[in-house]
């Protein structure tokens, strides 16, 4: 059986809201294009459910728990010769405060108005941001 198409490298994406509706982004470090903005996520384990991921990985870096997390996305994307895909949720309701996890990958969290994105984000987010505001639910 030839399974050339399932996909090598899978992450999942949050894009958490605030009560002002303001979205949170990390300064990355220390990883591919440090110094840009990015969501919180990573990659999902062997074994581990989509939504289980996305809940691990807010937790492991922003200290919150998911009180309704929702499917929002998917980002097909092509990094180097890999295929590389991005599951997105959407977070509006969480329980914790934010706070930086994960120092050695994120040098700080900040929230931003829809608005005032900043410039510098990481470049398969900004994609995933973009399908955010467009409605659209998949893009390759």
């Amino acid at each position: 059986m030839n399974l050339s198409f399932v996909k090598s490298n899978i992450g999942c994406n949050v894009l958490v809201f605030n009560k002002k509706n303001q979205l949170l982004l990390g300064m990355r470090k220390n990883c591919k294009e440090a110094g840009s903005f990015g969501l919180p996520g990573g990659h999902v384990h062997n074994n581990e459910s989509l939504i289980n991921a996305a809940r691990r990985e807010i937790k492991e870096e922003c200290g919150i728990i998911s009180k309704n997390l929702k499917f929002l996305s998917i980002l097909d994307d092509e990094l180097k010769s890999e295929k590389y895909m991005q599951i997105n949720f959407v977070l509006y309701n969480y329980a914790g405060k934010i706070k930086l996890c994960e120092p050695n990958i994120c040098k700080e969290w900040k929230w931003f108005s829809l608005n005032k994105i900043p410039k510098n984000l990481f470049s398969q987010h900004r994609s995933i941001i973009k399908m955010f505001l467009n409605k659209q639910l998949y893009y390759y």
